[in-house]
């Protein structure tokens, strides 16, 4: 599994992002790490657009965590519209 220290020391963003696609109750004790990890990297994961990055993990990131303003904002209308094309 995915521990603090698993974490903390992988440096690929892919295998760090499988921490996304389970359930939020293992985050627990890494969730600030997780939090640090998703604010360092968002900016740089929005122009880069790496193919992991999907909609659906994206809509798994708290929205909270994502670092400025403009990008918060974007996010959640872009969550918005998928969740009523989804319905």
């Amino acid at each position: 599994g995915m521990n603090q220290e698993n974490f903390k020391n992988e440096k690929n963003d892919l295998t760090k992002a499988y921490i996304f696609s389970i359930s939020r109750h293992y985050w627990v004790g890494l969730e600030d790490d997780i939090k640090l990890w998703v604010q360092e990297n968002w900016s740089r994961w929005e122009q880069e657009k790496p193919e992991w990055l999907t909609n659906n993990l994206k809509s798994r990131i708290p929205v909270e965590w994502i670092p400025n303003d403009a990008d918060r904002q974007k996010e959640s209308v872009e969550r918005m519209r998928r969740n009523s094309l989804s319905r």
